[in-house]
């Protein structure tokens, strides 16, 4: 007498839901990269448009814009200030429709420095929770060449 198999053991259930499982954690963490990746990378786009902007501030002004305060940290008010002053507050770096803090669009508050007879523009991470920026998160640097700094401080 033969008894033939009309289904699947356990066993084999098992196994591939472990398979499947395996491939989704894969794929989770390869989407969490892609978007980090395209976050910094429209963060660098947007840096380039703040250098054009305040190159054009500066034909008009006889000096490169700059943050009012003499320390250059990443805040919210920082990111509307170079909204206001130098992007015509075209809500690039800042999302006006978020009702609870202000959500950066791409991520990163950015702030102005001077540096001497130019400027450098940096980037900081924001805290998903809080709204502040993220001192353990990632930190850009441009200068007004629009060349890439890379100090100690550059955490990507």
């Amino acid at each position: 007498m033969t008894t033939r198999s009309s289904g699947f053991t356990l066993i084999e259930l098992l196994v591939v839901v472990a398979v499947l499982g395996i491939i989704s954690a894969i794929g989770t963490v390869t989407y969490q990269g892609y978007i980090s990746g395209t976050k910094k990378k429209s963060t660098f786009n947007l840096m380039r448009q703040i250098i054009l902007a305040n190159t054009e501030y500066y034909s008009s002004n006889q000096m490169y814009y700059k943050e009012s305060s003499t320390s250059c940290n990443p805040s919210i008010s920082s990111s509307e200030e170079i909204e206001e002053k130098l992007l015509d507050d075209q809500n690039l770096i800042l999302d006006p429709n978020n009702p609870g803090f202000k959500k950066a669009n791409t991520g990163y508050l950015l702030c102005v420095a001077n540096d001497n007879s130019n400027f450098i523009i940096i980037a900081q991470e924001q805290n998903k929770k809080t709204g502040a920026r993220d001192n353990d998160g990632c930190k850009i640097t441009l200068t007004a060449g629009n060349l890439k700094d890379d100090d100690a401080n550059q955490k990507c």
